[in-house]
């Protein structure tokens, strides 16, 4: 691959302007600065790179009719032709970002790169703006000349939060412009401490099943409708999350399933399969183990301890939202990271292997990324296409399904099965207290012990706790309608969930 990297304005031209924290930024020079910085990491990253003359204007060579003969397109793979934005007038700053925005050729089809770059770039922290047609002259002459193109406009010259998150991680955002056109990455050992991660394990012995879950409808659903919707053995899942890649257009497996013993794509990879009626997960090349349910890699994070991969895959590099499956011989979890902590492939497969795994199958990211569990939910948005469910043994379906059943059980004459409220009307809708999204440790004062309920009030018992022992509260109650007590949605030592009388525990 041969790219030609150009910045625009100069040769007297400055561009847009604007005074920022007492400095006079000029867009041409910016420009400059980015283009030798994009040209530097795509070198290193072994990408054959060249810049325009930099001392020239790509523009003023077209209106004189020598850009063609100057740029000699046609020896080039890529063109990126880089810009900084105006518009904004906002020189103070009001701590959001404007952000970044990028255009491809009126004349010609998108380059691919796009939505690679846009994602690259606002996982820095600079708000995701469009991806459009544009008629820039330099581009649409490089797109008539056969080559894909994009003028990428990094950030707003005069918004005072594009400029400083600009001057603090310039070698940062020219970086990650250079990985998402090579599209991989080398691990980096540096990255392990500054991921943070979400998840939600399961002793294996605990698993009741796993399984894949189609999507309902041709153009998928999210995974919020697939958690209220799915049951297995008339239960919902406990824990469920987004699957495999996809393609957006058409919904195809992009990275290999196995569903119900039908083979939807299966590609010469490695992958989870799940075992032992869907009990066991086990690591499988290309579902060998003749499993209903598989689910490949892409790639294979952690194996042995160890990162499994050596370079990032096409499409995956850059800090983004990130999914997994993964497991040791004691316990499985689905570990993730939020959009708001993207982190690198790099970093992703570390933060697992110090959270004590052994093995992980990296499953869809960026904006597909989904977790639900009986605790909490996270959500994007995002019509995906498969989905991976965990039910535990004892559990009770994840948190939106059952507020999903509670309200309906309300303004019915009859307790619905699993619901939250056995009794309709009698307990309040979910709530959660702030501050406690990592877990508050409650001690047991009950004298005779604590019993964890399925449901509120007089839900079956699924566990004793004794007095002074702890149970984990992630802030989720719910209340009594006639008296204002509550019941707290608790997690015991042995890893049960259900509800406990607030009257019995104390901080």
């Amino acid at each position: 691959m041969k790219v030609l990297v150009i910045s625009g304005h100069g040769a007297g031209d400055i561009g847009a302007s604007a005074k920022i924290d007492g400095t006079l930024y000029k867009e041409s020079e910016l420009t400059r600065i980015a283009a030798a910085g994009v040209l530097k990491a795509l070198t290193a990253a072994g990408i054959s790179a060249a810049q325009y003359d930099e001392s020239r204007n790509a523009y003023y060579d077209y209106q004189s009719g020598n850009l063609k003969k100057n740029a000699n397109f046609g020896s080039y793979d890529y063109v990126l032709e880089i810009h900084f934005n105006a518009g904004a007038n906002n020189p103070a700053g009001n701590g959001k970002t404007t952000g970044v925005e990028i255009y491809y050729p009126s004349a010609g089809e998108k380059s691919g790169y796009e939505e690679k770059l846009l994602d690259a770039i606002s996982q820095i922290g600079f708000t995701r703006r469009k991806a459009a047609a544009g008629k820039f002259a330099v581009i649409n002459t490089a797109s008539r000349a056969g080559v894909k193109a994009n003028l990428l406009e990094i950030c707003f010259i005069d918004d005072a939060d594009d400029i400083r998150l600009w001057n603090r991680e310039t070698q940062k955002i020219c970086e990650a412009i250079s990985s998402a056109i090579a599209g991989q990455e080398t691990p980096k050992k540096e990255e392990e401490s500054t991921v943070k991660l979400d998840q939600y394990s399961v002793l294996l012995k605990n698993i009741d099943y796993i399984g894949y879950i189609p999507m309902a409808g041709p153009k998928g659903e999210t995974v919020s409708a697939a958690a209220r919707r799915k049951t297995w053995k008339n239960r919902t899942p406990d824990v469920i999350c987004n699957a495999e890649l996809f393609n957006m257009t058409t919904y195809a497996a992009a990275s290999g399933v196995v569903s119900g013993g039908q083979a939807q794509f299966l590609p010469h990879a490695l992958g989870v399969a799940f075992t032992g009626g869907g009990k066991t997960p086990t690591l499988s090349y290309m579902n060998n183990v003749k499993a209903p349910d598989w689910i490949g890699a892409y790639p294979l994070l952690v194996r042995d301890g160890k990162v499994a991969f050596t370079t990032v895959p096409a499409g995956l590099s850059g800090k983004r939202a990130r999914v997994a499956f993964a497991w040791n011989d004691e316990k499985c979890a689905v570990v993730f990271a939020k959009a708001a902590n993207g982190c690198t492939l790099s970093q992703f497969a570390n933060g697992i292997i110090e959270l004590g795994y052994t093995t992980a199958a990296n499953f869809d990211g960026g904006g597909s990324v989904a977790c639900i569990t009986p605790l909490a939910s996270y959500e994007q948005g995002r019509r995906v296409r498969g989905k991976l469910g965990i039910w535990i043994k004892g559990g009770n379906g994840n948190i939106l399904a059952r507020n999903t059943s509670e309200s309906a059980s309300s303004s019915t004459s009859a307790s619905t099965s699993g619901s939250i409220n056995t009794t309709p009307g009698r307990v309040s809708a979910m709530q959660r207290e702030s501050g406690c999204g990592t877990g508050v440790k409650l001690t047991v004062t009950a004298k005779s012990g604590l019993k964890i309920r399925k449901a509120p009030i007089n839900g079956a018992v699924q566990e004793v706790v004794a007095k002074g022992n702890v149970v984990t509260w992630y802030g989720y109650y719910c209340k009594e309608t006639a008296t204002g007590k509550r019941w707290y949605y608790v997690q015991t030592a042995s890893g049960k969930t259900g509800y406990a009388s607030a009257a019995y525990l104390a901080r």
